[in-house]
């Protein structure tokens, strides 16, 4: 069984519903043309990469709307390449068995913006950038903590110096004074200079006890 072959409608149809493959096939089928129009420039394959991503922006800006156009916009793209490098020597170019291919793959990486993305950084870079952020981190928790511990010890001597200050010596609860009895008397109202005095020379045959005598006036 011979498997039906797409026609060039159908092929355009599903490139505009997203198949890059389609586009390239339909492109294929017109590589004759686009062959004999790259070999007018000084670097046929460039020229054909430039004709094909012209062909991609097209179908994506809907100005590529019958594949019979395809042939026309292909060779006004490369006649632009002609013009900024046209070829100088006399004989024309032999171009490699793989040129279409070649082109073609690195056309359909702009698939389907006709934009070529951006590189992507290299590992290297990525390892340094996470370095410099960490380093960044690191000396920013630092600054904070050395931060925070100013503030601490200058919190600290104000308190400090409010404990000390008159004004908490004033308002410190007093202790009260012990109360101290005074001794008793051993007299009374007498006079140290008023004592009496006992009269010890009487004699003890006498019957009688010691006489007090008072004292010289």
């Amino acid at each position: 069984m011979v498997a039906r072959r797409h026609g060039d409608a159908e092929l355009l149809d599903l490139a505009r519903e997203g198949s890059a493959a389609a586009l390239g096939s339909l492109l294929h089928r017109h590589r004759g043309a686009l062959q004999r129009a790259v070999l007018r420039t000084a670097d046929p394959e460039r020229a054909a990469g430039v004709a094909m991503t012209a062909a991609v922006r097209a179908l994506r800006g809907g100005r590529l709307r019958e594949p019979a156009e395809l042939p026309a916009l292909l060779e006004e793209a490369t006649a632009g390449v002609a013009t900024r490098a046209p070829r100088t020597a006399d004989v024309e170019p032999l171009l490699p068995s793989d040129w279409f291919d070649r082109a073609w793959t690195a056309t359909v990486r702009t698939w389907p913006s006709g934009r070529r993305p951006l590189p992507r950084p290299p590992r290297w870079a990525a390892l340094a950038v996470g370095a410099v952020l960490l380093a960044v981190a690191g000396a920013g928790g630092t600054w904070l903590a050395l931060s925070s511990g100013d503030e601490r010890e200058v919190l600290a001597s104000i308190v400090a110096s409010t404990l000390d200050g008159p004004s908490a010596l004033d308002d410190a609860p007093v202790a009260p004074e012990p109360v101290v009895e005074e001794a008793p008397e051993l007299f009374g109202d007498v006079e140290i200079g008023q004592l009496p005095t006992y009269d010890l020379t009487t004699r003890p045959d006498t019957g009688s006890g010691p006489q007090l005598v008072p004292p010289a006036g």
